[in-house]
Parts: structure tokens; C-alpha cells; sequence
């Protein structure tokens, strides 16, 4: 399909986004596997399921408009999967592992809320009010992930601090 015009860079970018929430819900689900904290691998699972749900809220958008997806690829998630596997090759301990899961799922998480930012001012600008409030109920979605998971770094910032003001000699 050749992109002419605003409506066709919208819906290709709808179909990233949507191949995004397809491979990062199973991103998602496979670094929940690795992670040995427990309150980190339940916000992992609970948002690989969430973003099940955010995927059919894209295939709703296109629906609203008569549209049927893109099929395209969204190389964010793969770039996040193979930074993850280099950094594996290094042994890391299981603390470190939960430390870089934080940080690639923040990544990609990141990258999301970029995307659907974008996409909620074309579907304003187009006039697409339906898919307009789909895409806000994923960036609000996202958004409510990241800050579990900046929450989640912090806690277990302050939690390494501690331990090492414990062992420490006075």
C-alpha cells in the first residue's frame, strides 16, 4: 500500500502499534518467567494480559473507520528482546536480572506511550473520536504501567540501600 496522506500514515502506524502490543504483551510475558521478585513478575503478567486488551482496542479503532490492519513489524520490541538476551549472556545475578527487566520493560513501555501520543493527535485531527478515546484508554493504560514499574525500581532501590546501611560497619 503506498502512504499518500494523513490517513494512510495513520493507519500504518496503527498497525505498528498494534503489532507492538501483540509481540510486547508476549515480551512482557517472557520476562515475567526470568524475574525472581514476586511483586515485579505480577505487574509483568497483569500487563502481557492488558495488552491483549489493548490490541483489540486498536482492531476496534480500525473497525470504527472501516478499516482492516496493517500488517507491519514493530522492530522496538525486538530491538528490547535482543538487548535483553546480550545481557543475559553476561550471567548476571537474579537481582541484576530483575534490575534490567525493569529497565527493558520501561523501554518499550516508553516507546508505547510515544506511539500512542502520536497516534491520539492524528485520530484528533482526522476526526476520529472513537478511535481517539480507544487510543487514550491505551496511553492511559501504559502510562499507569510505567509508573508501577518506576515504582517498583524505586522500592527496590531503597531496599538495596538499606541492606547495605545494614552490613556496613559503623
Amino acid at each position: 500500500m503506498a502512504l499518500h496522506s494523513p490517513r494512510d500514515l495513520f493507519l500504518f502506524e496503527l498497525g505498528t502499534v498494534r503489532d507492538i502490543e501483540r509481540s510486547g504483551g508476549v515480551l512482557l510475558g517472557q520476562l515475567a518467567q526470568r524475574v525472581h521478585d514476586d511483586a515485579l513478575r505480577q505487574v509483568l503478567d497483569a500487563q502481557a494480559q492488558e495488552d491483549r486488551k489493548l490490541t483489540q482496542n486498536i482492531l476496534d479503532c480500525l473497525a470504527s473507520i472501516g478499516r482492516s490492519p496493517l500488517e507491519t513489524t514493530a522492530h522496538v520490541v525486538e530491538a528490547v528482546r535482543n538487548s535483553f538476551q546480550e545481557f543475559c549472556r553476561m550471567d548476571p545475578s537474579p537481582e541484576v536480572v530483575d534490575l534490567m527487566v525493569t529497565k527493558v520493560s520501561s523501554w518499550y513501555t516508553e516507546h508505547a506511550i510515544v506511539r500512542y501520543r502520536g497516534l491520539l493527535d492524528s485520530a484528533t485531527f482526522l476526526g476520529d473520536q472513537e478511535c481517539a478515546r480507544l487510543l487514550l484508554a491505551n496511553l492511559v493504560s501504559k502510562e499507569a504501567f510505567l509508573a508501577k514499574l518506576r515504582q517498583i525500581s524505586v522500592a527496590s532501590a531503597m531496599q538495596r540501600a538499606s541492606a547495605a546501611l545494614a552490613t556496613s560497619p559503623p
